[in-house]
């Protein structure tokens, strides 16, 4: 079981939350997994195959920012987020909550003070934006730049 040490954090609504979720979205077909990382925020990844338009595509692309979840796509890689695990027939989009306007649990009580905290349930929904979002239109099907 995946799971953050949370020595320091100090008690916020983040101490009754999993660290971890992965399912398979019903309406996309495409996984999607959320994991909290060491400054107790989550980052939201979705998975897309070989044969998507994105497959392989830099998360700097113009075509890779105009997905918009919160903050914006800030990871792209065949690397399963969070392990070593690669795997050359997938590709993982994701997106983190640890920008200057979120709270992060490990930095209560500094500059970010009053900002929200992206909590589990807030990240599952941006996540499922995000897979469909990635269900290209039939006129994208096997198109790639």
């Amino acid at each position: 079981m995946y799971s953050v040490g949370r020595l320091g954090f100090p008690e916020g609504e983040w101490d009754d939350e999993e660290d971890h979720r992965g399912w398979c979205d019903e309406k996309t077909g495409l996984m999607c997994m959320v994991k909290r990382n060491y400054f107790g925020t989550f980052c939201g990844y979705v998975r897309i195959p070989y044969h998507h338009p994105l497959f392989r595509v830099d998360y700097t692309h113009s075509k890779v920012s105009e997905l918009d979840p919160h903050g914006g796509i800030t990871y792209a890689g065949s690397v399963m987020p969070g392990t070593n695990q690669s795997d050359e027939a997938w590709w993982w989009l994701g997106f983190d909550c640890n920008h200057s306007f979120d709270l992060a649990p490990a930095g209560v009580g500094g500059c970010r003070d009053g900002m929200p905290y992206r909590n589990l349930e807030y990240v599952t929904e941006e996540v499922t934006r995000l897979a469909s979002n990635l269900i290209p239109s039939p006129y994208e099907k096997g198109k790639r730049e």
